[in-house]
C-alpha cells in the first residue's frame, strides 16, 4: 500500500507542477480516478473573464526603435505594419506594401 500511495503523491505532485506551468493557458481542468469500485472527477473551469483573449488589433510587424545616420530603406509587404519611434537624420524611406496577398 505504501508504494500506491508514493506514486499516487508523485502523479500528483507532477499534476500541481503542470498546472502551475500552464495556468495561463489552461481553461478547463479534468481529473478522473477509482478506487476498489469508487470513482471520483474533479472538473474545474476558468470563467471566460478570467481567460485573457488574444489581441486582435496588435500589428503583424512592428518597426520601433531604429536609429539611422545617413541614406536607409526599407521596404514591408505586409498588412497590419506598426512604425513608430524611429530616429534618422538623412534620408529614411520606409514603403509599406498593404496590398499583400491573403490566403484563401
Amino acid at each position: 500500500m505504501d508504494s500506491n500511495v508514493l506514486i499516487v503523491g508523485i502523479v500528483v505532485l507532477g499534476l500541481i507542477v503542470i498546472v502551475i506551468l500552464l495556468r495561463d493557458r489552461i481553461r478547463t481542468l479534468l481529473v478522473r480516478g477509482s478506487v476498489e469500485k469508487r470513482e471520483g472527477e474533479l472538473r474545474v473551469e476558468a470563467d471566460a473573464s478570467q481567460t485573457p483573449m488574444p489581441n486582435d488589433t496588435r500589428a503583424s510587424v512592428t518597426i520601433r526603435g531604429n536609429k539611422s545616420i545617413g541614406t536607409s530603406q526599407m521596404e514591408v509587404k505586409r498588412e497590419d505594419v506598426e512604425i513608430s519611434d524611429n530616429v534618422s537624420v538623412g534620408k529614411a524611406e520606409i514603403k509599406v506594401d498593404d496590398r499583400a496577398k491573403k490566403k484563401p
